[in-house]
């Protein structure tokens, strides 16, 4: 058995992070539904909202079998940060590929705020909030004004 160290720990939330990806790369709304906790929030970075991993699992369950059919996602965790040896908050980049041409989202750049917990010895997903990456097709970018809150100097 391999001792509980945080290293230890950041390998292991690490390879949840890659589970879920090789299940949403299978289309398999199961295993993917299955790392999250019962009672998880899911809120998309289309809009979505999830309660609980029942909800996960039905409504991937859909977009895997639909719009999201097909489709491709790599995650790469950019930061583990913890407060706790049982919760950590993990941003991960995400990049969704869809072969749907006429998809929103055929080339996706997401990141994801995730709270993490340590629950019967496995690291699952208790609170997941993905935000599209701000591209050219956005718009223009804020002022820096608006994130001081000095608007007008």
């Amino acid at each position: 058995m391999t001792p509980r160290t945080w290293e230890n720990e950041h390998r292991c939330i690490s390879g949840t992070i890659d589970r879920l990806a090789a299940a949403w790369n299978d289309g398999d709304e199961a295993g993917y539904a299955s790392h999250f906790t019962d009672d998880a929030v899911y809120l998309a970075a289309s809009g979505e909202r999830y309660k609980g991993r029942a909800q996960i699992r039905t409504g991937y369950g859909w977009l895997f079998a639909t719009t999201l059919r097909g489709s491709r996602i790599s995650l790469d965790v950019e930061s583990i940060r913890s407060w706790s040896p049982a919760i950590a908050f993990v941003t991960v980049r995400v990049r969704l590929d869809s072969p749907d041409e006429s998809a929103d989202c055929r080339h996706a750049l997401i990141r994801s705020s995730v709270v993490m917990v340590l629950t019967m010895g496995d690291w699952r997903v208790a609170a997941l909030h993905g935000t599209r990456v701000a591209d050219d097709s956005c718009g223009p970018r804020r002022p820096p004004s608006m994130w001081t809150g000095q608007i007008g100097s």
